[in-house]
This record gives structure tokens, C-alpha cells and sequence, in this order.
């Protein structure tokens, strides 16, 4: 096997190696769409200020400190201590449907463009407990965060949004269903290629049987459809 032999069979069935990719997108995307329940989320903004004794001044030196801190922020809000006092602050009839650990798992906190602001989504597949869930959750990051850093002050950005379909998964899916496709259809063709001892050209009687070639008879396809024009 060689790299020039994997290039040629990949040029030589371009079109069934793209066609079955694309297949299997299409289908992938059809699939997530009709069949699985659709996700969707629900994002709030906030930072933490670090206040020292009482300062309502913010400095360059405040700004850098809760950028630095705000990967601690985020290991700190990530743990089921803190779902459990979410889950705990949510009304009974949405409590009982959801473990701390599910919503943690379904919880993200991520850096915005590193600055200090914190973005809080919460994604499901019941858009109707989406915001609820996420409002509930911003609201318990204040006393959270002050219980353990008495100077770390809670400041909402933007407060948990409406549902929003999210289509990410659809589309992470579809994506690796194409590459599947493709490499389906590249190791069917590859596999009738190995199994196929007929020999197509100069390269394959070289390769297969060691066999030094003194020359090659052409073939002249214009020459016999015209030679049999005039016979």
C-alpha cells in the first residue's frame, strides 16, 4: 500500500466517496430532527467583584484580579454542593423531576472573550423548565459565592433569557455522520480494489507480480471506430 495507490483510488471514486457522505449527512440531520427530542437553552451573564473593604471604586488592578479569578469562580460554582442549593431553591414540582447531578451536567459556565464576565447556559429538553431552571441558578450564585469569598459581590450582566432551539448537536452530528460516510464509502472501495486481481495497467503488473515490462501496446480507439467506418 502506498500513498500514491491511496491517492489514485481516492481520485478514481471521488464522487461515490462524496455521494455517500452526503447521504449519511442528510440522513444523520433527518434523524436528529424527526426522531430525537430537541434541546434548548437558556443564557444569563454575571460577574463577581472583588470588593475590598467597602470600595465602590473599580480599578485596573480590581479588573485584572476577577479576570484571574474567574476560573476559580467557575470550579467553584461547577460542584454538586452548589446544585444541591439549586436544586433545593427550585419549586417542588420541577425538584423532583432533576438530581443536583443532572443539572450540573446540563449546566456550562464559560469565559466572555476574556474579560471578567461569566456566561451561565442551562440546556434541556423541556423548554418549558429552561429559564426557570437558569433564573433559579443565577439567583443562587449570590449567596453562594459570598458564604465561601466574603468580598466576592454578585453582578448581573443579563438576567436568564427565553428558550432559545439550539442546534448544535444537530449540526456536530451531521458533521460526523458525513465523515463516517465518506470513510464507509473510501474502505468499500478500497476493499473491492485489494480483492480485484485483474490487472489494469503498467503499475498493477510491477506491483503484483514483479515482472519488468519492455513496453505497452497503446490502444487506439479513434483508429478502430474509424477503421471500421471504412471497411
Amino acid at each position: 500500500i502506498t500513498y500514491e495507490r491511496i491517492l489514485k483510488l481516492l481520485r478514481k471514486n471521488l464522487l461515490v466517496i462524496l455521494a455517500a457522505g452526503i447521504l449519511c449527512l442528510a440522513g444523520t440531520y433527518a434523524y436528529m430532527k424527526f426522531f430525537v427530542a430537541p434541546e434548548y437553552y437558556s443564557d444569563a451573564k454575571f460577574y463577581i467583584r472583588n470588593d475590598k473593604e467597602g470600595s465602590t471604586v473599580t480599578t485596573t488592578a480590581d479588573l485584572n484580579a476577577m479576570r484571574s479569578l474567574t476560573s476559580t469562580y467557575i470550579a467553584i460554582l461547577n460542584t454538586n454542593n452548589f446544585f444541591e442549593a439549586v436544586r433545593a431553591n427550585l419549586d417542588p414540582s420541577i425538584r423532583s423531576l432533576y438530581t443536583a447531578e443532572e443539572l450540573r451536567e446540563s449546566t456550562t459556565f464559560t469565559v466572555v472573550n476574556q474579560t471578567e464576565v461569566i456566561q451561565l447556559r442551562y440546556t434541556s429538553t423541556a423548554s418549558e423548565y429552561v429559564k426557570v431552571i437558569a433564573k433559579t441558578i443565577s439567583e443562587t450564585i449570590a449567596p453562594h459565592i459570598s458564604v465561601i469569598y466574603e468580598q466576592g459581590t454578585y453582578n448581573e450582566v443579563d438576567a436568564a433569557g427565553d428558550p432559545v432551539l439550539s442546534t448544535s448537536r444537530a449540526t456536530l452530528y451531521s458533521v460526523i455522520g458525513f465523515f463516517v460516510g465518506v470513510l464507509l464509502a473510501y474502505l468499500i472501495c478500497f476493499i473491492k480494489d485489494a480483492l480485484d486481481v485483474h490487472v489494469k495497467d503498467i503499475d498493477d503488473l510491477v506491483t503484483r507480480y514483479n515482472l519488468p515490462v519492455l513496453g505497452a501496446v497503446p490502444t487506439f480507439e479513434g483508429g478502430r471506430k474509424e477503421a471500421g467506418r471504412n471497411g
